[in-house]
């Protein structure tokens, strides 16, 4: 394997990333398209045109030309001066850390969370919530896509969390997990609901679908 962060290498996440309620996008270190979910395209006036291996500059180009952004971060009327967003936005993308303000031009008011991964790639969220909900996300992607698959989730688990998870995976329910573990069941049910907001699951099934290869690591 060459290390290099391909639609392949995360081939194993497009369907969770399209569960997520916000906009996705996936950047390789070369600042070209990896993979983003429906939210993201439809985020542009031409979602045709947003897909693998486009430019974040040309995306950035596309919301000047097409006025489709209004403000950004500390940029207030982004029409009446497109350098100044141009030179901001790109240098908030490539940190890599913080959460920004954007407003769409159809007044959409959006935060955008952006985070390096090891690779040197940027995994991005748009959502219309408070940032804060999406950082274990973030964190949680980050180190997945800086690895060859999502085996590298339990990194991100305490042991507790892990022996929880692995016993949810073996199709327990919260009172037998609670007789094997030694711990109350209301206290298995927190643990349980933890894990489903920290990946960002709809419910236990699909806390299921997105981490069973987490799972299956030693």
């Amino acid at each position: 394997m060459d290390g290099r962060l391909t639609a392949d290498s995360v081939g194993c996440l497009v369907d969770a990333i399209e569960h997520l309620p916000g906009a996705l996008v996936v950047w390789d270190p070369e600042d070209a398209l990896v993979t983003c979910n429906r939210q993201y395209a439809r985020l542009f006036p031409e979602p045709s045109f947003v897909r693998p291996g486009i430019r974040f500059g040309q995306l950035v180009e596309l919301n000047i030309d097409t006025g489709n952004v209004r403000s950004f971060a500390s940029v207030a009327d982004v029409p009446a001066t497109p350098q100044v967003y141009r030179r901001l936005r790109r240098q908030a993308h490539s940190a890599g850390v913080g959460v920004n303000g954007l407003e769409m031009a159809n007044g959409r008011r959006l935060q955008v969370s952006e985070r390096r991964t090891h690779r040197g790639g940027i995994v991005g969220m748009y959502t219309e919530l408070t940032p804060t909900r999406w950082t274990d996300v973030l964190i949680w992607l980050s180190l997945a896509l800086s690895r060859d698959d999502v085996r590298a989730i339990p990194s991100v688990l305490g042991p507790r969390q892990k022996e929880i998870l692995q016993a949810v995976h073996a199709g327990l329910r919260n009172r037998a997990i609670a007789e094997r573990l030694g711990l109350k069941e209301q206290t298995v049910k927190n643990h349980v609901s933890r894990l489903i907001r920290r990946f960002a699951a709809k419910n236990r099934r699909h806390l299921l679908w997105l981490t069973r290869s987490a799972a299956e690591s030693p």
